[in-house]
């Protein structure tokens, strides 16, 4: 059996997209021969051990890594701060930024977790770890230890770095974050990214990354879902949204022509946190429009199985990057069976929902009238009884955490040449 330790600062209780991608990925690797350790914060500012599990407290100071950094507008927006300046000076912030690089966990990560993660390594005789990227300063403590142990690391890019569509760099910036990833990809012993166009974008950047990278996408649980009912109101025509509503992920042009069809016995359910004072004005008092908040992760998918058709939106802005972004949601939209309506560009995201839902709506483009057919045409389909709720299995197949989790030790072996 052959052990690994993972490096990530996002694990449960912390229930976003990475928290549990490395928890339910980690469920499955014993069947694969791979013992998994995990390293992460605790947010108690204490140490702590469950099982295999260890919890560091967060005691440096983070701060922003770009204070000149920004996202790339969306189309009727200016640039958008990633977030406020490092420093109050903009001087010293200027001054202080190569510190920074590439993130705010950069001295934590290099003395914390450094120091925890070598007595895990030393202690439990770890043959590979694993880096949850980002933050991508992470790397850096599993550089070190590669430099002073011997043992092998891989990079898990959630997102990338210099390709990361949702993210523009000062050319100062730039060019410190690009040495930084070259140096951090050139010692690791591989590179897993989630989608195929970013692990195509790296290998084009990057030869020496040539059968050195592999795509391990996010995933849906099948242990989660065969426990939850599945419940739809045939009297009830059910739109649902879930997910954060902001400048990127844009869904009022489908709130307004909902509220213009006025389709009886229809409603819209929106789930997750609005960033835009205009939507949350838009639907402030519209009987026909649930907004439900931050729901629970059982309680958001409780309510995705009951949907009629289900709403995808991901900003134009990503256009034209090399790295085309699958939204996590994805999956579990998919393991429903039920038709979703896709707002996205073209690339991963609307290959993966073509490839796999029986009844997709695709607008790769702005287009108000093809959101307005979309809605129709699925409100028609449900008025007739012609919708299915079955997914397809091949995306049961390809796509649950255990053949996920597989693949996964899969590449374990190989850069460990098992």
């Amino acid at each position: 059996m052959k052990k690994v330790l993972i490096l990530t600062p996002y694990y449960p209780p912390m229930l976003n997209v990475a928290g549990l991608r490395y928890f339910e990925l980690t469920k499955y690797f014993l069947k694969n021969n791979w013992d998994p350790y995990i390293l992460t914060i605790n947010d108690k500012n204490t140490v702590s051990q469950d099982g295999h599990v260890y919890r560091i407290p967060l005691n440096s100071p983070t701060r922003s890594y770009i204070p000149f950094g920004h996202y790339p507008p969306s189309s009727n927006q200016t640039a958008i701060p990633s977030s406020s300046p490092a420093y109050d000076n903009k001087w010293l912030a200027y001054l202080l930024t190569p510190y920074y690089i590439p993130d705010g966990f950069r001295f934590w990560a290099r003395h914390q977790l450094k120091r925890w993660a070598k007595k895990i390594v030393n202690d439990k005789s770890i043959d590979l770890i694993m880096v949850g990227c980002g933050p991508f300063s992470v790397g850096l403590a599993a550089e070190d230890i590669k430099r002073e142990l011997g043992v092998p690391y891989i990079l898990d890019f959630r997102d990338g770095l210099t390709l990361n569509p949702y993210r523009i760099y000062s050319s100062r910036v730039s060019r410190f974050v690009e040495i930084f990833e070259r140096n951090l990809l050139k010692n690791s012993a591989g590179l897993v990214t989630t989608t195929p166009s970013t692990t195509a974008a790296y290998l084009e950047k990057y030869h020496f990354l040539i059968n050195r990278a592999v795509t391990v996408t996010n995933g849906f649980d099948d242990e989660v879902f065969d426990h939850l009912p599945r419940s739809h109101d045939p009297q009830q025509f059910t739109i649902t949204y879930s997910g954060v509503i902001d400048e990127h992920r844009d869904i009022e042009p489908l709130i307004k022509i909902f509220l213009d069809l006025q389709l009886p016995r229809a409603r819209l359910v929106i789930i997750g946190q609005i960033n835009r004072p205009s939507t949350k004005e838009l639907i402030a008092n519209q009987p026909t429009i649930y907004y439900l908040g931050q729901r629970s992760r059982i309680d958001s998918l409780k309510q995705i199985l009951g949907a009629n058709l289900l709403v995808l939106s991901q900003g134009f802005q990503i256009l034209n990057t090399k790295c085309q972004p699958i939204a996590a949601k994805t999956f579990e939209y998919l393991r429903t069976g039920a038709p979703i309506l896709s707002i996205a560009p073209p690339g991963d995201n609307t290959d993966i929902i073509r490839e796999y839902c029986r009844q997709p709506y695709l607008i790769t483009e702005p287009s108000d009238d093809k959101i307005r057919q979309s809605l129709l045409d699925c409100y028609r389909r449900w008025e007739r009884n012609q919708i299915t709720y079955q997914p397809k299995p091949e995306f049961l197949e390809n796509f649950n955490r255990e053949h996920l989790a597989a693949k996964m030790c899969w590449f374990f072996n190989q850069v460990l040449n098992i």
